[in-house]
């Protein structure tokens, strides 16, 4: 049966109730009533059953090893990237301005090859986005911006997830590399296929989760630091990354990433105040 949490009412502001379906989804829609109505896109969470796994590679990258046996709790995860238009609304609603439209830019692609632009921010990527295209160009800060707006205004914690929870989801709870979802043309936008841009988020096939793009379209930043050699000391239950680091991690490929590292256990990892044309991040939440 499905659990109803209250609506809270604020001025000029409507919040309906929010419905969690045990096993399904968690959704929350966000409606303004101010002057004309418009509604922010529906924050689509879902709901990712705990277990085991095995996380990284013995193939791959040194960073990628050892393979190793990790359990996650249950937990709920956006089923799509945060889109362009979630991010417009945030930032007018919150009056957020991101180092990048501070002038600061961001890295781009250019015909000499990459290249920081001081005019490139989420509005302008150099790339042709429309509203339902995954935001990029912002940095884990600003997505860590984001996640406390919509916590504030929800009143439902929102986060970045953490390596072992983005893994496990884009795993789909087994060890195949596309999590029940076909092979990579069928669930991915990445080099050979994506024309060279973003393309609208749940337009390939889902995995087993029922999420859209884990691996393509857009980079995706976690909540850990970045350690390289972090999977030989990492917890089984629940890690988090190591406790110093001056990176954050990032996961899951891109419109121009080439297969090698369009697969569930590839990480990247920058600076939190890296802005690249290729990076964006998915929303998680805690179970309740």
């Amino acid at each position: 049966m499905a659990r109803m949490v209250p609506a809270r009412m604020v001025p000029g502001k409507l919040f309906p109730a929010l419905v969690l379906i045990p096993g399904i989804l968690f959704t929350a829609v966000l409606l303004c009533t101010c002057g004309k109505d418009e509604a922010l896109p529906g924050i689509d969470m879902v709901r990712i059953p705990g277990g085991e796994f095995m996380m990284g590679s013995d193939t791959g990258q040194p960073d990628q090893r050892p393979q190793h046996r990790v359990r996650v709790d249950t937990f709920y995860m956006g089923r799509t990237e945060v889109t362009v238009a979630q991010w417009r609304r945030f930032a007018r609603e919150s009056g957020y301005v991101s180092g990048a439209e501070q002038g600061r830019g961001g890295l781009v692609r250019t015909p000499k090859g990459l290249k920081i632009m001081p005019d490139a921010n989420w509005k302008n990527p150099y790339i042709p986005q429309e509203d339902n295209h995954p935001v990029v160009l912002v940095s884990w800060q600003d997505a860590r911006a984001f996640c406390q707006w919509l916590s504030k205004k929800t009143g439902q914690e929102y986060r970045l997830p953490t390596e072992a929870e983005w893994e496990y989801a884009c795993r789909g709870s087994g060890q195949d590399e596309y999590g029940g979802g076909g092979d990579l043309d069928t669930i991915a936008w990445y080099e050979y296929n994506s024309g060279g841009r973003t393309h609208p988020v749940g337009t390939k096939r889902p995995n087993r989760f029922g999420l859209y793009d884990m691996l393509g379209n857009a980079w995706e930043w976690c909540s850990d630091r970045y350690g390289k050699n972090y999977y030989r000391v990492s917890p089984v239950s629940n890690p988090t990354g190591p406790t110093v680091g001056l990176h954050r991690v990032s996961r899951g490929g891109s419109w121009c990433s080439k297969p090698p590292r369009a697969t569930p256990a590839f990480r990247r990892h920058d600076s939190p105040r890296f802005r690249f044309y290729r990076l964006g991040f998915r929303l998680a939440q805690s179970a309740r």
